[in-house]
């Protein structure tokens, strides 16, 4: 009897040690990083300063130069809590920028204007360039294409690296910049993992790093609201907390920016722009043709956008006409939110 005790002792131990064996937590799977290829356009003609932050160099093991690339393709599944533990679908407002001194005392300023968050978590950096101090001869600089330029880049606050996957308008095509004139282009990166809600943006080529991006909703979180045109089945979206809706001279809708009552965006009906031609520039989806002059008595730019293409279901008659005023004095500021609210011209649904 006792041998068989002993006999059932044991196998009661042997048991208990493989179901605890069986309840171990799994190893995690390492994500392989991606394959980042070679960059293939940098400042070339005009050799930038440091005058940006620089990007750091000390301590590898706080900035290795090679982590592993966020790539899963399955969201994970989190319980609901009052504070997100991940980025989550949505738009935030950012306005970071940074100056770059180029050659001849020229400046270009990058600036990350908004992120778009989708359904998959994917981000989209909408951005902006432009430059000053811009000589007389040749009267421009060429902001070169970013595209297959793994020099711009950015950074999570687990240490995990981001390629961009896909690009448009300037940051993926070389664009000329007259003095004071933008341009605007997006960069797009995959989705962030759990707990990766802070982002450092890299431009290696440049030396610059714009840093500490929050993705985190009631953080820079945009519900935009609709101005229906009066002079097209469209609309508007816009930053409420940016501006007023507002009534022009023949009483039809326009908006006013809040901070900067000089800057204002005014549907009109198709005319010939009266200004110079710019470009031809694409804001998010949209391309617009861009004239401009400038005022000296009212120390007031202008410009009118003409819509040219983008829009999915734009009956082909229609070309919306944008007419902004801008103070020179915030120029930049005023250019940056009224290329928002350009971009997100939509068709007005019943």
């Amino acid at each position: 009897m006792r041998m068989r005790n002993r006999i059932l002792l044991i196998c009661g131990f042997l048991m208990g040690t493989t179901l605890l064996m069986g309840c171990a937590p799994a190893t995690p799977t390492t994500i392989s990083p991606t394959e980042r290829s070679q960059p293939t356009a940098t400042h070339a003609a005009f050799t930038p300063t440091s005058e940006a932050t620089a990007l750091p160099t000390e301590n590898p093991t706080l900035t290795p130069t090679f982590t592993e690339s966020p790539t899963s393709t399955v969201t994970p599944t989190v319980a609901p809590s009052p504070t997100p533990n991940m980025v989550m679908p949505g738009n935030y407002y950012i306005g970071r920028c940074a100056d770059i001194s180029l050659e001849h005392g020229v400046k270009e300023k990058f600036c990350i204007n908004y992120i778009t968050v989708d359904s998959i978590r994917h981000m989209r950096f909408e951005v902006s360039y432009s430059a000053s101090k811009v000589p007389d001869s040749p009267g421009f600089v060429i902001k070169p294409s970013d595209k297959n330029n793994s020099h711009v880049y950015i950074k999570d606050n687990l240490g995990n690296r981001y390629d961009h996957a896909a690009g448009g308008g300037a940051a993926y095509r070389d664009t000329s910049l007259e003095n004071n004139q933008s341009d605007s282009g997006w960069f797009e990166f995959g989705s962030p993992p759990v707990g990766a809600l802070s982002f450092d943006f890299h431009d290696e080529n440049n030396h610059m790093v714009i840093e500490g991006i929050q993705l985190i909703p009631g953080y820079g979180y945009i519900a935009y609201e609709k101005l229906p045109l009066d002079q097209y089945p469209l609309i508007l979206e816009y930053d409420p907390d940016k501006w007023t809706p507002s009534k022009a001279e023949d009483g039809t809708n326009m908006l006013t920016h809040k901070k900067m009552p000089a800057c204002t965006i005014q549907p009109k009906q198709p005319s010939q722009p009266a200004g110079e031609f710019k470009s031809q520039s694409k804001v998010g989806n949209i391309t617009y043709d861009i004239y401009g002059n400038y005022d000296q008595n009212q120390n007031l730019y202008f410009r009118e956008y003409v819509y040219v293409s983008g829009l999915s279901g734009m009956d082909l008659n229609i070309k919306p006409f944008f007419y902004i005023t801008i103070p020179a004095e915030g120029s930049d500021q005023c250019i940056m939110a009224a290329s928002d609210v350009l971009a997100r011209l939509d068709l007005s649904t019943p």
